[in-house]
């Protein structure tokens, strides 16, 4: 952990780093800015480094059977489940519809909450959420896929807006509306 302090600020910054000789010189390689990082997880990291510079560990861990470990990959599930239940709730997947181009434009908005990013960023992440077992939607998931989405529901956007607010103007005394 570095501070600096300028014009009676104190920066502070923290790098993961190597430091080597060469002749009498010691050089330092910075890694890798770990800065971002909760003050938290910086002193973890900190002890752990320590521990392992005196030989010792912070944990034992039981290698013996290693090879026989199962090894799994979660998704993240949770939110996106909710988020799509809420979806359901209000009929933005009916609006929306059954077909693929719904199901896409259904996912972006949903990952618009949850994940904000760029198409392709969105589309990468949709690689890794249970789209399948949430959804049901088993296709191949590209970018062109998400703007062929937008393509086909921006046609339906007038019709698909007045119906939700249709469905919230029924369910309200009309003292919560508002231009």
């Amino acid at each position: 952990m570095y501070h600096k302090t300028q014009n009676g600020k104190i920066y502070k910054t923290a790098y993961l780093a190597e430091s080597k000789r060469q002749g009498k010189k010691t050089i330092v390689i910075h890694l890798l800015n770990i800065s971002h990082l909760p003050p938290e997880q910086i002193d973890a990291m900190d002890n752990a480094l320590k521990a392992a510079r005196k030989g010792k560990s912070l944990c034992e861990i039981d290698t013996s059977n290693i090879e026989n470990m199962p090894v799994s990959n979660s998704r993240p599930f949770g939110a996106f489940y909710v988020f799509h239940e809420i979806s359901k709730q209000i009929g933005l997947d009916k609006y929306l519809g059954k077909g693929l181009a719904g199901m896409f434009f259904l996912f972006m908005v949903i990952a618009r909450v949850i994940h904000p990013a760029s198409k392709r960023a969105t589309a990468t992440w949709g690689k890794r959420v249970p789209l399948c077992e949430i959804m049901g939607l088993d296709a191949e998931f590209t970018e062109d896929n998400l703007y062929d989405a937008m393509d086909e529901i921006v046609l339906k956007q007038d019709e698909i807006e007045e119906a939700l607010f249709e469905r919230i103007r029924d369910k309200s005394d009309g003292s919560d509306l508002f231009l």
